[in-house]
């Protein structure tokens, strides 16, 4: 054997792929989930549920913000507003 060379494990193909048992767990408050869960508790899904709003409710003010200054702007530029004579 070449220096590097490494011994085939007998028990295991060389295809396999070795992975690790993952146990799900709450998102919220990384307690173990079983089954079909996806929260462990209700105040998690409560929680989990306002945080949803909340990123939804960033996005949509963004958006929002994006086209007041768009109107501000077309209001500041008299090329930009046909009422502005």
């Amino acid at each position: 054997m070449h220096k590097g060379d490494t011994v085939p494990n007998p028990e295991r193909s060389p295809e396999s792929v070795a992975t690790l048992s993952m146990i799900p767990s709450c998102p919220i408050c990384g307690t173990a989930l079983s089954g079909r869960q996806t929260v462990c508790s209700a105040r998690c899904r409560i929680q989990r549920s306002m945080a949803r709003r909340a990123v939804k409710q960033t996005e949509r003010d963004a958006k929002v913000r994006l086209l007041l200054n768009e109107a501000l702007e077309m209001l500041r530029d008299p090329k930009g507003c046909p009422h502005n004579d």
